[in-house]
């Protein structure tokens, strides 16, 4: 018999995990702003490193908000079951 989690905690633990995505862009973001505002205003001897960090940061970014749009795609989808599921009852 498999065992099925209830739609209310499945979207808890997406919201969750939604909320510990969010906050990990917004510093990198953050950092990222920062990096970019020094590289501008304050050159350093080893610009390429800094210019590699950059673009890590700026991948990590991208695949972030990738995970963060899934997730909302997800929510979207349990919340509507949800709905569907307790206007049958």
């Amino acid at each position: 018999m498999a065992h099925y989690i209830p739609l209310q905690d499945k979207l808890d633990e997406i919201e969750e995990q939604g909320k510990r995505l969010r906050r990990r862009l917004d510093y990198l973001k953050g950092e990222r702003d920062f990096l970019v505002d020094m590289l501008l205003t304050r050159p350093t001897r080893d610009m390429e490193a800094q210019r590699r960090l950059l673009q890590e940061w700026d991948e990590e970014i991208d695949k972030l908000e990738q995970s963060i749009a899934y997730l909302r795609r997800e929510y979207v989808k349990y919340k509507n079951q949800l709905t569907i599921n307790n206007g049958q009852l």
